[in-house]
């Protein structure tokens, strides 16, 4: 029964979720300008439209939801836990789910939460620091170019942890201070231990000995096996399943094309470019937001090293879309900052953007997700 209501809502889903992205890139081109009072109701209808979307996402065979379903039918039959104990987020999640006769509950409840927050930070963010109605349009036909919602569906764990540790972060750098904030910054961890390396990026930035570290994020996939031995010989459990994971992913045989590759590259440069002319051309900025500048650097440093392990670059791109939010906005409103290189900018990221849709069009046709 529930299924069939899914099957028929998902007609409407999916019709919103085509027409609200390319009003999006409408609105961009041609400069309309929207209805603010309209904003809350069109994020609510979104978030609904993308968990409906999720529960009637058939996950081809490769990827990892289509394991989480298989793991779901062994916890039904036999009453197995979760394999990674340490997690306990998501075992809970799983043994609640595993509890009904749906599988799809599972990515349509982490859907709700994962764009919940993103679209309340966002909301908070664009609010607090008053950005406009264009720029915001801008930053979320960027992030979803290249933080894909199919993706973001098929590798469910992960793409949770990552939105959890981005919330908590910027919440950190942005907003008050709270004990609260604190302690949501280990919170990813137990909902997939691999969010711990961007975790620990930030007790990197040690003044007395920032070159060193920064030669270290650059060169880091030289000796990551080093590096897994010492996390295996502290003993704990997150530490072992974090050594295991990171060589699992850079020696994981997996072929991402060609163009992917480039265009997230392309973004990349993109992100460097805006990160260096606000750190020279707009000091007061920079200054008065140094720690998560600071944090910018270390991450961009991060995945630079990691260009060579294509599932690594990735997964770090796929923080950098979220992460780069405040980065992107301060960019677009810096006086010191000319408008051509800002037209400049936004030209080069709908490009590259239409490019991502349209691939992403083209995987969800032919099965690549």
């Amino acid at each position: 029964m529930l299924k069939d209501i899914m099957y028929i809502l998902n007609y409407f889903a999916i019709s919103w979720i085509f027409i609200a992205f390319f009003w999006i890139l409408v609105s961009l081109v041609f400069r309309v300008k929207n209805n603010k009072s309209n904003f809350k109701v069109s994020i609510f209808i979104t978030i609904i439209s993308f968990s409906i979307f999720a529960f009637n996402y058939e996950p081809t065979l490769y990827t990892d939801l289509y394991r989480h379903y298989e793991i779901l039918n062994l916890m039904r039959s036999y009453g197995t836990s979760f394999y990674y104990s340490n997690e306990i987020i998501t075992s809970f999640l799983f043994s609640m789910v595993a509890r009904t006769n749906y599988n799809e509950l599972l990515p349509f409840l982490i859907t709700i939460i994962r764009y919940s927050l993103f679209f309340f930070l966002l909301y908070k963010y664009i609010k607090t620091y008053k950005i406009e109605s264009y720029y915001t349009k801008l930053f979320i036909f960027f992030y979803f170019a290249f933080f894909p919602l199919i993706e973001s569906i098929s590798g469910i764990r992960y793409y949770f942890a990552i939105t959890v540790l981005a919330y908590a972060l910027l919440n950190e750098f942005f907003f008050k201070k709270k004990l609260i904030n604190k302690m949501l910054l280990f919170v990813p961890i137990l909902i997939h231990t691999s969010s711990s390396m961007f975790l620990a990026i930030g007790f990197l930035n040690i003044r007395k000995f920032r070159y060193l570290v920064r030669f270290l994020l650059l060169s880091w996939t030289f000796f990551y096996l080093e590096l897994a031995k010492i996390l295996q010989n502290i003993g704990f459990g997150f530490t072992n399943t974090t050594a295991n994971l990171l060589i699992s992913y850079i020696e994981e045989d997996r072929t991402i094309s060609l163009r992917l590759t480039i265009a997230r590259l392309a973004i990349l440069l993109l992100i460097l470019i805006m990160f260096w002319m606000l750190k020279r051309r707009d000091q007061k900025n920079y200054m008065k937001n140094i720690k998560y500048y600071n944090y910018m650097e270390l991450l961009l440093y991060f995945t630079i090293g990691s260009i060579f392990q294509s599932v690594f670059f990735q997964r770090n791109i796929f923080f950098i879309a979220l992460m780069c939010m405040p980065l992107f906005f301060n960019t677009f409103h810096s006086k010191f900052i000319s408008q051509k290189i800002k037209i400049i900018h936004i030209i080069f990221i709908l490009i590259l953007s239409i490019g991502m849709y349209l691939n992403q069009i083209y995987g969800l046709i032919f099965g690549y997700f």
